[in-house]
C-alpha cells in the first residue's frame, strides 16, 4: 500500500500527533484544581467552543459516514436526519444562553441535569 518512505513519513506524523497532544493533556492537567475545572472547563469556555464541541461530537466520522452510507444505499431521503440535527443545534443556539446561566446558578454538568431539573426525573431516559 505505501513504499517504505511514505511509511518513514506516515510514522513521524504519527508520533509527533502522539506527543503533540500528551503535552496538550499535560498543559491542561496542570491546571484543573477542582471538578468543575476537569468536568466542564471551569465553566469558562466561550460560546464558539462550546458550539464547536457539541458539532463535533454530534457529527464525528462515523456519524458521517454513516450518513453517507445511508444516502449511498437508500437514496436522498436519508438527509432528513443531519438537516434535523442542523435545525435542533440552530435551536439550540438561541436556548444556550439561558440553559448555561441555569446550570451555573444549579452547579449541573450536562444537559441531562438540566433536563431533570426542569422537567423531572423521567425526562433523562433515553427511552421516553
Amino acid at each position: 500500500m505505501f513504499d517504505s518512505r511514505e511509511t518513514e513519513i506516515l510514522s513521524i506524523m504519527i508520533i509527533a500527533c502522539g506527543l503533540f497532544l500528551m503535552g496538550l493533556s499535560l498543559y491542561f492537567f496542570r491546571r484543573i484544581k477542582t471538578y468543575d475545572d476537569y468536568n466542564v472547563a471551569g465553566r469558562s469556555t466561550a460560546t464558539f467552543p462550546l458550539i464547536c464541541t457539541l458539532v463535533g461530537t454530534a457529527v464525528g466520522g462515523s456519524t458521517l459516514l454513516g450518513f453517507v452510507s445511508k444516502g449511498y444505499t437508500f437514496g436522498m431521503g436519508q438527509l432528513w436526519l443531519p438537516v434535523g440535527m442542523t435545525v435542533a443545534g440552530i435551536a439550540l443556539y438561541f436556548f444556550i444562553g439561558k440553559i448555561h446561566a441555569e446550570g451555573r446558578r444549579l452547579e449541573m454538568v450536562t444537559l441531562a441535569d438540566f433536563l431533570v431539573s426542569r422537567f423531572g426525573e423521567g425526562s433523562d431516559s433515553p427511552l421516553c
